[in-house]
C-alpha cells in the first residue's frame, strides 16, 4: 500500500503539466472560437508530461527487454503507430497525439500509485465541473443573450429541423457529454473529503448538464445506471444491459421515420433499407460512414492512408475508433489496440462490476459503446477511463469499501466482520451497504453497529462481501479466512470479529444451553439437511440430564426443531442478541445446529476467552465443510449426524 503523500510535492512537474494539459484540452475549442490558438502551448505541455515520465519509460523499456512477452501488445501498438508515420508522414500529428495519450496515461496508471491515481480521479471530476458550467452558460446564453460563444445551432438534424448544440467550452455537445460522463464515473472513486461531501450536488450538476446537451450517450448512460442500480437479479440485469446497448447502436445507425416525412439522400437519411407499413427504416449517417470507410479502406487492403485525403473524399470524419486506427496505422495497429482493450477489460470486468461504483461501470460501458461512433483515440478522457480499468490489479479496491451480502443470516454477516479492520488498515474508508440484508435488526446491532472501523451506512450497492470472487477449493479451511483471501488479504483470520464485551451472568456456570433454532435449515425442511430420526436420537442420547435449558427468543421470530425433547419444558428466554452472548459466555456447554449460532458462539468464545464447550450437530461431514471453506471453527466440537451409528 502506498503511503499517503502530497502528490504536488512528490511529482510537481508531472501533476502540474498534466493538470494544465487537461485544462487546455477542455478549453481549446472555446479559445479557438474567440480566436485564441494555444496549440503550441498544448504541444509544449504534452512534451513536459512525457519527459516527466522518464523514470517510468526507462522501467518500461528495461522490463520489455527482460520480458518482451509481458508488454507485447503495447510494443506492437507503438511500433505500428510509428510505422504509420513511415507510410504517410502527413498523419504525424494525429499518430503522435494518439501514441502520446495512450502511452503516457498508461505509464501514469500502470504502477497503481494511489496518490497519483487519486489526483487523476479528482482532475477528471474537476474537468466535468468545468465543462458542465460551460453547458449551463450555453443554456443561459441561448435564452437571454444574442452571442453564440457557448452554443450553436445545427440545421437539418435527424428527426428535427434544427438542434441547439450546447457545447459550452467543448468542441460540440457530444464531446462535452463524454467529459461529463467520465467525471461522473470517477466521482464516487474520489478519496477527497471535500468532493465526497459534494457528491450529491455534483451528481445533480453532471446529470443536469448531460440532459441539457441532448447527447444520445446521455440516454444510454442514465438508463444503464438506473438498470444496474435497481435490478438485483444478475441475469436479468445483464440481459437488460445488452438490450440497451444493442438498441443504442441500432438507433445510432438506423433512422426510423414515417414515409414521406424526410428527404431521402440527405446526410441523415442515406438509403431506404426496408419498410413496415408506413414506417421506413433508413440507413443513417453513422451507418453510411461505416460502409463508405470500409469500402475505401478495403480498396487499399487496410494499409494506412492519408487522413486528410480520405476524409476529404468521404466529406466526413470516420466516427469510429477502429476505422481511425486503420487509417493511421493500418489493420495491424487497429488489431493490436483492439486486442489490448479486449484482453485488459475482460480480465478486470468482473472486478469492476463487483467492486467499483455503479456509475464507473456504466460510464465505462457507455464510453466503450460510443467508440463505434466516436474517433476516441485522440481523447485524453477516453484513455483515462479505459486505462484506469485495464490497469486495475486483481487485489485492488476503490477507496470506499462497501460491505454487503444478500442472504441475511447471522452467520452470513459474521463471516465478513474481520474485513473492516483489514481494509481500514490498508487505507480504505469502510461502510455497510444499505442493501445488506438482515433477517432481524439485532444481527446488524451485533455484527456492525459497534465496529469502530465502519464509518457509515452507504446508499450504494456493495463492492465487498458476497460479491468478491470465489477461491479455489481447499485454498483454506475456514469461512473467515476464505473471506479475507477473496478480498486480497492473507487469510489469517479464524473467527468472526465482534466488538461487544460479553458479561458473566451469575448462576450459569453449571448450566447447559440447547439451541435448536435454524431458520434456513428448518424452512427448507430439516430432512433436506439431516436424517431427522438420527438427529433426534443423537440429541436425546448425548445431552446431559440435568441443568439443560432450551433456548427461545423473546423478540425474534425464528424456526426451531422441537416437539420431541423432554428438556423443552425448561426454557430460557433470550431477551436480545447481547443477552445471548452473555449466556454463551457464562454457561458450561452449548449445543446447537449448524446455523448462525455456531458462528456466533465461536466468536463469543474467542472474544471473551470463555471456557464454554460448544458442540454443533453438523449435517454431512466435517471434511466436506472444510474443503468448501465453510463455517468450521477450531473452538467448536462438531458431531457428524449422517455418520452417526455407521
Amino acid at each position: 500500500m502506498h503511503a499517503k503523500v502530497n502528490i504536488f510535492k512528490s511529482r510537481p512537474i508531472l501533476v502540474g503539466s498534466f493538470a494544465l494539459l487537461v485544462l487546455l484540452t477542455c478549453s481549446y475549442h472555446f479559445l479557438i472560437r474567440v480566436d485564441f490558438n494555444l496549440s503550441g502551448l498544448i504541444a509544449l505541455t504534452a512534451l513536459t508530461v512525457f519527459l516527466s515520465l522518464a523514470k517510468e519509460t526507462k522501467i518500461f523499456l528495461i522490463d520489455s527487454l527482460k520480458r518482451p512477452g509481458k508488454n507485447f501488445l503495447i510494443l506492437c501498438i507503438l511500433f505500428f503507430s510509428f510505422a504509420g508515420i513511415m507510410f504517410h508522414f502527413a498523419n504525424t500529428i494525429e499518430i503522435g497525439l494518439f501514441a502520446f495519450l495512450f502511452f503516457s496515461i498508461y505509464l501514469i496508471l500502470k504502477n497503481q500509485d494511489n496518490n497519483l491515481n487519486n489526483f487523476i480521479v479528482n482532475l477528471m471530476i474537476c474537468s466535468g465541473v468545468f465543462i458542465s458550467i460551460g453547458v449551463l452558460i450555453g443554456l443561459f446564453e441561448s435564452t437571454f443573450l444574442s452571442s453564440k460563444l457557448f452554443y450553436s445551432i445545427y440545421t437539418d438534424y435527424v428527426y428535427i429541423d434544427q438542434k441547439v448544440d450546447y457545447s459550452g467550452f467543448g468542441y460540440n455537445y457530444n464531446s462535452s457529454a463524454y467529459i461529463i460522463i467520465v467525471a461522473q464515473s470517477f466521482l464516487f472513486l474520489s478519496t477527497s473529503i471535500f468532493l465526497k461531501n459534494l457528491r450529491i450536488y455534483l451528481t445533480a450538476l453532471f446529470l443536469l448538464a448531460l440532459l441539457i446537451t441532448g447527447a444520445k450517450i446521455a440516454v444510454l448512460f442514465i438508463f444503464l445506471a438506473i438498470c444496474n442500480y435497481f435490478i438485483k437479479r444478475i441475469k436479468l440485469r445483464n440481459l437488460l444491459n445488452i438490450i440497451l446497448i444493442t438498441l443504442y447502436l441500432f438507433a445510432s445507425h438506423i433512422v426510423i421515420s414515417f414515409h414521406d416525412s424526410y428527404e431521402l439522400g440527405s446526410s441523415h437519411y442515406r438509403e431506404l433499407l426496408f419498410s413496415i407499413g408506413d414506417i421506413d427504416f433508413i440507413l443513417g449517417n453513422y451507418g453510411y460512414l461505416k460502409i463508405a470507410y470500409f469500402i475505401e479502406l478495403s480498396n487499399n487492403f487496410f494499409f494506412p492512408v492519408s487522413l486528410s485525403e480520405i476524409t476529404r473524399s468521404i466529406t466526413w470524419d470516420p466516427h469510429s475508433l477502429i476505422f481511425s486506427l486503420i487509417i493511421l496505422g493500418g489493420f495491424p495497429l487497429a488489431l493490436s489496440v483492439l486486442a489490448f482493450l479486449v484482453k485488459g477489460i475482460y480480465k478486470n470486468f468482473r472486478i469492476i462490476k463487483e467492486r467499483y461504483p455503479n456509475y464507473y461501470f456504466c460510464g465505462l460501458i457507455s464510453i466503450i459503446t460510443e467508440t463505434f461512433m466516436w474517433d476516441s483515440g485522440n481523447s485524453i478522457f477516453f484513455w483515462v477511463i479505459i486505462l484506469y480499468a485495464i490497469t486495475i490489479s486483481k487485489n485492488s479496491y476503490p477507496s470506499e469499501i462497501i460491505i454487503g451480502q444478500p442472504w441475511g443470516g447471522l452467520g452470513d454477516n459474521l463471516q465478513f466482520t474481520t474485513l473492516p479492520k483489514l481494509f481500514h488498515e490498508a487505507g480504505h474508508q469502510v461502510c455497510i451497504s444499505k442493501f445488506n440484508i438482515y433477517r432481524n435488526k439485532e444481527i446488524y446491532d451485533f455484527c456492525w453497529s459497534d465496529n469502530p472501523y465502519i464509518s457509515s451506512v452507504a446508499a450504494d450497492q456493495y463492492n465487498a462481501g458476497s460479491v468478491a470472487m470465489s477461491i479455489e477449493k481447499r485454498k483454506t479451511d475456514n469461512v473467515v479466512s476464505a473471506a479475507e483471501i477473496r478480498h486480497g488479504f492473507e487469510g489469517t483470520g479464524r473467527y468472526p470479529e465482534i466488538y461487544y464485551e460479553p458479561k458473566k451472568l451469575k448462576g450459569w456456570s453449571n448450566k447447559v444451553l440447547v439451541d435448536l433454532s435454524a431458520h434456513t435449515l428448518i424452512e427448507q425442511g430439516i430432512d433436506t439437511w439431516y436424517n431427522k430420526d438420527d438427529l433426534s436420537h443423537l440429541i436425546n442420547t448425548i445431552l446431559p440430564r440435568k441443568n439443560v435449558y432450551f433456548v427461545t427468543f423473546k423478540n425474534i421470530n425464528t424456526r426451531f426443531l422441537s416437539g420431541t425433547f423432554d428438556f423443552e419444558q425448561n426454557e430460557v428466554e433470550v431477551e436480545s442478541i447481547f443477552h445471548y452472548a452473555d449466556l454463551i459466555h457464562s454457561c458450561k456447554e452449548l449445543y446447537c445446529l449448524y446455523s448462525g449460532v455456531n458462528s456466533m458462539a465461536a466468536a463469543v468464545k474467542n472474544k471473551s476467552g470463555s471456557e464454554v464447550k460448544i458442540t454443533c450437530f453438523l449435517h454431512g461431514t466435517k471434511q466436506e465443510e472444510i474443503d468448501k471453506s465453510h463455517f468450521i471453527f477450531d473452538n467448536v466440537n462438531y458431531i457428524e449426524v449422517y455418520s452417526w451409528g455407521g
